[in-house]
């Protein structure tokens, strides 16, 4: 205890049309070893995550909501963004 360190994670969906939905995909994830925590947003059609670091594994959850009859994939991360103008 207190020495456990956590790591966030986000992951987009696709095919939630409602709030059983997002109820649906939070149970799925849910059940992974390891997460702690959870939010699903129907708007952004993705959820983001906390995790035990000693068992991250992002496949595990895009399986998970992928069983739960979703569609999922790893939200690329971006540093910075450049936007040209003329």
């Amino acid at each position: 205890m207190g020495n456990e360190k956590m790591t966030k994670g986000q992951v987009n969906i696709k095919g939630m049309t409602c709030q059983s939905c997002v109820i649906k995909v939070s149970k799925a994830i849910m059940a992974v070893p390891g997460v702690k925590d959870v939010h699903v947003s129907l708007s952004k059609q993705n959820a983001s995550f906390q995790l035990e670091d000693s068992q991250m594994k992002i496949d595990d959850i895009v399986t998970a909501v992928r069983n739960a009859a979703y569609e999922a994939g790893q939200k690329p991360t971006f540093d910075w963004f450049y936007v040209w103008g003329g």
